[in-house]
């Protein structure tokens, strides 16, 4: 319902400062219970009308915010730096997701680092494990056997690809939890910020 107010009637109707308005009107952080409960009553509309559509707003950008971490299928740095910089952008709209937005940023300076570090590593228990599934999926298809991986070092690759379709999975499960309303959970991860 549009009722055509000018900003200082909706501030004499709701009591709230010119000032107060015009920053909730400009989205520059977030309206106290108290202001929105004002605001409700003058506009004589329900609050849940009133927030809404800002929270159905700012669900879509958090969920631009979690997809944009797939950029790291083009290089694995962006799957952190690209949304650092749309929470930088938008962080009085994100408020009420700032633990998430954390979460996942710690989580893909995590992969990176796993990820970068996975080569210098000789992880035998996953050279072993590798060569067994890989010897037994061959020999049930050309009924010869096969060994894979000559060396540990080979199973990197395997271990990238892994950990490529993990951090896609869990880009995707927890932007399906928003609408879900589900616990956002982004794991393993180092805190590096807090």
């Amino acid at each position: 319902m549009k009722q055509n107010l000018t900003q200082e009637k909706l501030s004499e109707l709701s009591r709230i400062s010119l000032r107060t308005l015009q920053r909730i009107e400009k989205k520059e952080g977030s309206p106290t219970a108290d202001s929105i409960s004002k605001l409700s009553l003058a506009l004589k509309q329900d609050i849940t009308g009133l927030v809404e559509k800002d929270l159905e707003d700012n669900k879509q950008q958090i969920k631009i915010l979690f997809l944009s971490a797939l950029s790291f299928l083009i290089f694995p740095l962006l799957g952190a730096i690209v949304p650092s910089i749309i929470w930088v952008w938008e962080k009085d709209k994100l408020r009420e997701f700032e633990n998430s937005i954390k979460s996942l940023i710690n989580f893909q300076i995590t992969w990176v680092i796993v990820f970068s570090l996975t080569p210098f590593f000789k992880i035998p228990i996953i050279y072993y494990l590798l060569n067994v599934i890989l010897t037994v999926i061959y020999t049930i298809i050309s009924d010869t056997p096969l060994f894979y991986f000559r060396n540990s070092g080979d199973s990197h690759y395997f271990v990238w690809a892994i950990l490529y379709i993990f951090n896609v999975y869990v880009i995707i499960r927890n932007t399906w939890f928003l609408d879900e309303k589900r616990k956002i959970n982004f794991s393993p991860k180092i805190p590096f910020i807090k």
